[in-house]
């Protein structure tokens, strides 16, 4: 499987969007998914 810098920028976003869902869902829950998501979104 090859991570091009697109595929890369395309799935942070997604990443970002996901968690800016939550956040206005769940705004003091969100923050701890967020980073955990944002890491998991940074090892891969």
């Amino acid at each position: 499987a090859n991570s091009s810098p697109q595929l890369a920028a395309a799935r942070h976003e997604q990443v970002i969007h996901w968690c800016g869902s939550l956040r206005l869902a769940e705004p003091s829950l969100s923050e701890q998914l967020a980073d955990a998501r944002y890491e998991s979104a940074i090892l891969w």
